[in-house]
């Protein structure tokens, strides 16, 4: 079975979403229960340690509540975690958002030559999405690599 690290897991909607995959799902709390592909770590990702490879690494919302600093230090680690032909997908709100200043705004140069630098290909994708639930939309950053 492939093996998939969620990177901030939250709710854990995508982390059992992703049933054709053993996924690794961190976060210091979850809000929901993990279904049987999913293996549940409390605690913050930049601290641990993981063993093996990933197949998928993905990140929704989460790495921009880390100070920039912290990023570069520790990110590059757990991307080494990302096997040969893996995958990484970060989720996060594009500069455009009002809340990026409040985060690390990953929409910036030093953060796509870390992904470039550290995996390979790059592909951002720029996105408006309308919130139901807060009845405004979100301007998202999608950035897919591939690890070469």
């Amino acid at each position: 079975m492939k093996t998939a690290l969620d990177l901030g897991c939250g709710d854990l909607k995508e982390a059992n979403s992703l049933t054709e995959y053993h996924v690794i799902a961190v976060d210091r709390k979850i809000e929901g229960v993990p279904l049987p592909h999913v293996t549940f770590i409390e605690g913050d990702y930049f601290d641990m340690e993981f063993k093996g490879e990933f197949d998928l690494i993905y990140s929704d919302y989460s790495i921009c509540f880390n100070r920039r600093e912290r990023i570069e230090e520790n990110f590059p680690r757990i991307l080494s975690l990302l096997r040969q032909g893996g995958i990484l997908i970060i989720r996060d709100f594009s500069s455009e958002e009002k809340v990026v200043q409040k985060r690390t705004n990953l929409d910036e140069e030093w953060f796509f030559e870390l992904l470039r630098k550290n995996v390979g290909t790059l592909k951002i994708e720029r996105k408006e999405v309308y919130e139901e639930n807060h009845k405004h939309t979100h301007h998202l950053l999608i950035m897919t690599c591939q690890k070469v």
